[in-house]
This record gives C-alpha cells, sequence and structure tokens, in this order.
C-alpha cells in the first residue's frame, strides 16, 4: 500500500512540474513586452553613466 502511495506521489510531482513549465513558458510569452520594459531603464541607466 505504501508502495502505492509513494507512486502516486511521484506522479503528482511530475505532472505538477510539466504544468509549471508549460505555465512559465506561456507566461513568458505574453509578458515578453513588460520584460522587455523593465530590463531597458536598467540599460540605458549603465549606458549613460
Amino acid at each position: 500500500m505504501t508502495a502505492v502511495l509513494i507512486i502516486l506521489v511521484i506522479i503528482g510531482l511530475a505532472a505538477a512540474g510539466q504544468y509549471y513549465l508549460n505555465n512559465r513558458e506561456a507566461f513568458r510569452k505574453k509578458s515578453k513586452h513588460l520584460a522587455t520594459r523593465r530590463r531597458m531603464p536598467e540599460d540605458s541607466n549603465r549606458r549613460l553613466s
């Protein structure tokens, strides 16, 4: 019985990890412009100084 529970936990962790990775990629694509906006002021400050 414990072996079955351990296997289920491992499968659950693998599924959660896969779901997280898929969402992270989708989120990156959606928020690309936000990320570039955040980087731009830092880069311009470095160039000016």
